[in-house]
């Protein structure tokens, strides 16, 4: 924290104790702030991927139980159809998963 003042010596030992507490404060309030912004960031992170994670194993399901696939097979068609039409395996999986026997 920066204090400026028009007068020179303008604050004592007093001035600069509280200023330095004050500081202190202001830091804790806003690492607690970063620290929980990131908590939350990491937890709407972490609940896209299960549901990514589900979906992709639904349309590995569907896959295998259609072309007759073993799990990495089934995988390995999600990533190759993902590449093929350069799109993410995630929504690769929910399209099959949104139109099954389109499969």
């Amino acid at each position: 924290i920066k204090v400026y003042s028009t007068a020179t010596a303008a604050f004592n030992e007093r001035d600069a104790d509280l200023l330095r507490r004050f500081g202190d404060e202001a830091a804790l309030f806003v690492a607690n702030v970063q620290t929980r912004q990131a908590a939350e960031q990491l937890s709407a992170a972490l609940k896209d991927t299960l549901r990514s994670r589900d979906v992709i194993a639904t349309a590995r399901g569907i896959l295998m139980a259609r072309r007759g696939l073993d799990p990495v097979a089934a995988f390995r068609a999600l990533v190759a159809e993902s590449h093929r039409t350069r799109r993410i395996v995630r929504d690769v999986a929910a399209r099959i998963v949104a139109a099954p026997d389109s499969v």
